[in-house]
């Protein structure tokens, strides 16, 4: 958990119930882990903490056959040994079996709806080296979460990736170069998608900078990556089409223009130089181009109105009528990762009797390079949405 980013963010949010902070705040809860090449699976004991009292074993679970037994017991594992689990071919989901002894009962990877309690009990990230880290709460009906929870047992696992593959919801605010920030080091892209025409796309500042966020209880799948939209000093000539756009919202038909930004995946930190964002099995691994979008008429938007969660805070939001759609693109001729992780952003405003967003200053990174923003307000709401073309 980003404890620091979270500090600095909450004076801008009014504080929600303990549900909904849970939701925001264990994201990474409930995901599916998946083999990323053919190849071996290798499982390192990381240890346990002091205050674990229970005897607990870990299994593979599925698929069935694979590796029999105990892998790691944790009073009698050495931390830092590691098991072999075998080979494995490219996305095999692998699910791990916490037992524990004391109480018969036994947690899983993935879905907390396989828990007898119903509720998460093993937090997945991937790490900069490329594996999986997989923490576990052995007690039942108090998963510690929110907080410093899900840390009883830990693992790593080479050669594995959380499955983050549905893009998150994002809460965009009004953003400006922070005072010394250095500029782009990377100031243009030769990017192709499937909404406009390729060409050239000469960046220019920080318009806004967007967080995964939960609307209405919907779940955060990457946490700690955020979306830094830039100005587009140069633009590729225009590609106006019509779409079909599907989400939760409605489905809307809509015609895009030129393209006015980019989104690029992006790591923050409220406390020193951010951390480049590891993009692999995450939701969103290629620069978005962002074009504006109009609804055909003679269609009408109702606004709606919904609760909107992010960094484990939370406000009431009416959503107003959609501004852009985004798409992946790929960058210098090579293929988008995930081509499907399309967002379409509406214009959210806050209600009245909202606290105020108070600015925040991060630093951020990401492909163009290294640098810091201000956050202003809060001034739209991305959704996930697949899209076909109206002819």
């Amino acid at each position: 958990m980003n404890t620091p980013r979270l500090a600095a963010l909450a004076v801008a949010f009014l504080l929600s119930g303990l549900e909904r902070q849970a939701l925001a705040e264990c994201p990474t809860t409930g995901t599916p882990l998946i083999v990323k090449e053919d190849g071996n699976v290798i499982a390192t004991f990381n240890g346990k903490s002091k205050g674990t009292d229970f005897n607990n074993d870990l299994f593979l679970q599925s698929p069935d056959g694979a590796f029999s037994g105990v892998i790691f017991n944790n009073f009698t594992s050495t931390p830092g040994s590691s098991v072999n689990l075998g080979f494995f071919k490219a996305g095999t989901e692998l699910v791990f079996r916490l037992h524990v002894t004391n109480t018969d009962q036994d947690f899983y990877t993935g879905s907390a709806n396989s828990n007898p309690d119903g509720l998460p009990h093993a937090r997945v990230t991937g790490t900069a080296e490329g594996a999986a880290l997989v923490e576990f709460e052995d007690l039942a009906g108090l998963p510690e979460c929110p907080g410093e929870g899900f840390n009883d047992l830990s693992f790593t696992f080479s050669n594995l990736a959380p499955s983050n593959q549905e893009p998150d919801h994002y809460l965009s605010f009004k953003a400006r170069p922070a005072s010394g920030s250095a500029p782009n080091t990377i100031t243009h892209l030769e990017l192709s998608d499937a909404v406009g025409k390729p060409g050239r796309f000469v960046i220019g500042k920080p318009l806004s900078l967007a967080f995964p966020a939960s609307i209405d209880g919907t779940e955060i799948h990457s946490p700690n990556l955020a979306l830094e939209r830039y100005q587009l000093v140069r633009k590729p000539k225009a590609a106006r089409r019509r779409w079909e756009v599907k989400n939760e919202f409605g489905v809307w038909n809509i015609k895009t223009k030129r393209a006015d930004s980019v989104l690029m995946p992006t790591g923050t930190s409220a406390t020193g130089p951010a951390e480049t964002p590891v993009l692999e099995s995450q939701g969103i691994q290629d620069p978005l181009a962002c074009y504006s979008a109009q609804l055909i008429k003679p269609a009408k938007f109702k606004a709606l109105k919904k609760t909107i969660a992010s960094e484990g805070i939370s406000k009431h939001f009416r959503i107003k009528q959609p501004k852009r759609l985004c798409t992946p693109a790929a960058r210098d001729g090579q293929a988008t990762k995930v081509p499907d992780a399309h967002l379409l952003c509406f214009a959210a405003v806050p209600l009245k009797k909202q606290p105020k967003h108070s600015t925040v200053t991060l630093s951020t990174v990401n492909q163009l390079g290294s640098g810091s923003v201000e956050t202003i307000k809060e001034t739209e709401v991305c959704v996930p949405s697949t899209l076909s073309r109206k002819r």
